[in-house]
């Protein structure tokens, strides 16, 4: 305000007629103009000046991610950077400090989007990158702070980031298997099988069903779920009911839409078996545009910072299959592929081991969930169902421990033995007590076959047993006639527990990652 201030009385004592054009003069009326400009610039620069003085740039960091790594393994977080006031210069550097011996850094969404390695273009409006730390074998075990740095002009902020490096994790200790036993509900489970599995198939033939409605009865890959009932039953007749459900979601969802459909609509492994079935060529392209263009798939580049937080788990999760199924048939490799594994891990970490993921409570949560740690047990469980497809193509410790994690916090936490099933939801602090809890039947057999993985990972037959327990509460109480989506979502993985439930047993149906 001051130089404004000068500026003005400066322009009214000149008293020169040259110079620039409207100089002031000193004489007469005119210095009167001169002398009312300045009492008007006063006023308005008093008025003014809130904005004046606020017009300094400036912006706020925070991060978001899991927290401890395992040595010789890559770690993903989330730095955001929010601007408060003022105009953002161009081109603001990144800079890390306090990385442990071994361990680099790097920027993968700007280094595929903007400009050079570690450089947010502008904070017009806030800005989410990815951060890779990228440890090595011999990095120390044991905890670390990183220091964020962003500079903007003359302005810096900072913000710290904990994380812990850890050892490689052990094999499990394995214990014989116990003899086979008879599976509790069985009999049950293989008659809603064939009497609802009908009852869809005939649906999806039907010419009096809408398209949407035939679509919607296709969710959880019902293209799978008749594959897998044909193995299981052994009646090439599932074959036809295959095919009805490929032609409402192959041929009229993702291929007009040449793959780019929502994150939750990304169930490949129907058109992977039909490809490996049938060998149409239709299937297997319908299979590669799912992996490449549904939302966050592989042709998402320079959005690793969106998959980060486990408010996507279910999409990535569905994704890491779509590109292992994709992989299986000679598609290249790719670099957001080729995280999915880790993105995975990190959402497990950031939900049981750290602890440190918050609901927004923008997604439907509960009321009062915001701000508080925020689990899903059957989101936890298609996050293991894709972990565990990861591990049984290409072993992985790290996969088999925190399965075990997830399971053992889930039925300490979220198991309701008087309702035979887990809550649909649960929050509240990192150490609890957690509220939320309301029983959701329907959804056990998406994750009783991770319990059963445990007992074929480990032998202990607890992990057997709350298996059946699961399947139990699942079968006799799941809705699993109201519609193609309650049905699907019990038969999509379930084989897999009768598969796994008896280990030294025949397989029940070829039902994971790898397509018979």
């Amino acid at each position: 305000m001051q130089r404004w201030l000068e500026y003005w009385r400066y322009l009214s004592m000149r008293q020169t007629s040259a110079g620039f054009p409207g100089a002031f003069i000193e004489r007469g009326p005119t210095r009167a103009l001169g002398t009312a400009l300045v009492t008007a610039t006063v006023a308005l620069a008093i008025l003014i000046s809130p904005s004046v003085a606020s017009a300094q740039f400036d912006f706020t960091l925070t991060t978001l991610g899991p927290q401890n790594v395992v040595q010789g393994r890559p770690l993903y977080f989330v730095l955001t950077a929010a601007p408060v006031s003022g105009t953002s210069p161009t081109l603001l550097p990144i800079a890390v400090t306090g990385l442990p011996a071994g361990v680099t850094v790097s920027f993968p969404d700007i280094a595929q989007t903007c400009c050079g390695t570690n450089q947010i273009y502008s904070l017009n409006s806030p800005v989410s990158t990815a951060i890779q730390i990228q440890t090595s074998a011999t990095t120390p075990v044991g905890p670390a702070t990183l220091m964020l740095s962003v500079t903007a002009g003359t302005v810096t902020r900072s913000v710290s980031y904990p994380i812990t490096v850890t050892a490689p994790p052990s094999p499990l200790s394995r214990q014989p298997y116990a003899p086979a036993s008879s599976i509790p509900q069985l009999a049950l489970w293989q008659s809603n099988m064939t009497t609802y599995g009908q009852t869809f198939c005939n649906l999806l033939s039907s010419a009096s069903v809408t398209a949407n409605q035939k679509l919607n009865t296709t969710y959880y890959d019902s293209q799978r779920v008749f594959y897998n009932i044909r193995d299981y039953t052994g009646a090439a007749s599932w074959d036809a009911c295959a095919l009805s459900a490929q032609a409402t979601y192959r041929d009229a969802y993702v291929i007009p839409n040449n793959g780019g459909v929502p994150g939750y609509w990304d169930f490949p492994h129907g058109l992977a078996q039909s490809y490996a079935r049938t060998n149409d060529a239709a299937s297997k392209n319908a299979l590669l545009l799912l992996s490449h263009n549904a939302a966050f798939g592989t042709a998402s580049v320079g959005k690793l910072s969106f998959m980060i937080s486990p408010v996507t788990s279910r999409e990535i999760a569905y994704h890491a299959m779509a590109y292992l199924l994709a992989r299986a048939v000679n598609d290249p490799p790719s670099a957001v592929g080729d995280t999915y594994t880790e993105l995975m891990l990190g959402h497990m970490e950031q939900w049981f081991v750290s602890k440190s993921y918050r609901t927004t409570g923008t997604n439907g949560e509960p009321a009062g969930a915001a701000g508080q740690l925020y689990i899903q047990p059957f989101m936890v469980a298609i996050t293991a169902e894709a972990l565990i497809a990861v591990h049984e193509s290409a072993p992985d410790a790290r996969i088999v421990t925190t399965v075990k994690t997830a399971m053992d916090w889930l039925w300490a936490n979220a198991w309701m033995g008087a309702s035979q099933s887990f809550s649909y939801d649960l929050y509240g602090p990192a150490a609890g007590p957690y509220q939320g809890l309301s029983p959701a039947p329907d959804l056990n057999l998406l994750i009783a076959p991770a319990f059963a993985w445990l007992y074929k990972q480990t032998g202990d037959v607890t992990y057997r047993d709350r298996a059946d327990a699961i399947f139990v509460g699942g079968v006799t109480q799941a809705a699993v006639s109201f519609d193609g989506k309650h049905f699907n979502q019990q038969y999509r993985w379930s084989f897999d527990y009768v598969k796994w439930r008896n280990p030294g047993s025949a397989p029940a149906a070829p039902t994971g990652l790898l397509v018979r």
